[in-house]
């Protein structure tokens, strides 16, 4: 019987293959959106608004792997139009799990990795909150783990905002003109 295995290093490997190829996806996807849609955008005078995940909504981190969730949300900084980012999308935070199985997704905003004082939230560690807390005890699900860190999905989440804040082009889109002669012309 023949045996298979792993190393750690073929799997990171073969996930950062995966990230790679969903990297030129979205990509791809951006050109595509930019370029068929610009124009409309542009003449109408509507503006899209780009929304993945809300109140409503199962968390982008809860509906996808951590690095196609990240992925997501750098993509939806690069869309022309408004964006419109939940809470803690930024860093990854997944849904909460509440003992009724309601509001899942409106758990409390995780600035600390700890669950003292609910993650940052309160600093009343003993008062009763009304929004499920996650038990998720990763490091990285929270605002100060990533804040020092210069790669960190925060960070470099920042870093797109503020290139799109200085980029016309990523706020309204790149109006595509045609070389084509008029036909009335």
């Amino acid at each position: 019987m023949q045996q298979f295995s792993l190393s750690y290093h073929s799997i990171y490997t073969r996930n950062w293959q995966v990230v790679g190829a969903i990297w030129v996806l979205c990509g791809l996807c951006t050109i595509i959106v930019h370029r068929n849609s610009s124009n409309i955008f542009l003449v109408d005078k509507y503006s899209p608004h780009w929304q993945f995940s809300n109140s409503e909504s199962s968390r982008l981190a809860s509906r996808f792997e951590t690095p196609t969730a990240h992925l997501l949300s750098f993509l939806q900084l690069t869309l022309p139009g408004a964006v419109s980012v939940y809470y803690g999308q930024e860093y990854g935070l997944k849904n909460a799990m509440s003992k009724d199985g309601e509001l899942k997704q409106m758990g409390v905003m995780q600035w600390y990795p700890t669950g003292k004082d609910h993650h940052g939230f309160s600093k009343e560690s003993d008062a009763p909150i009304f929004f499920p807390e996650t038990d998720d005890k990763l490091e990285m699900d929270n605002y100060n783990s990533q804040f020092d860190i210069s790669d960190s999905p925060l960070k470099i989440y920042r870093k797109l905002a503020k290139l799109r804040q200085r980029d016309e082009a990523l706020i309204v889109g790149i109006k595509m003109t045609s070389n084509k002669k008029s036909v009335t012309s």
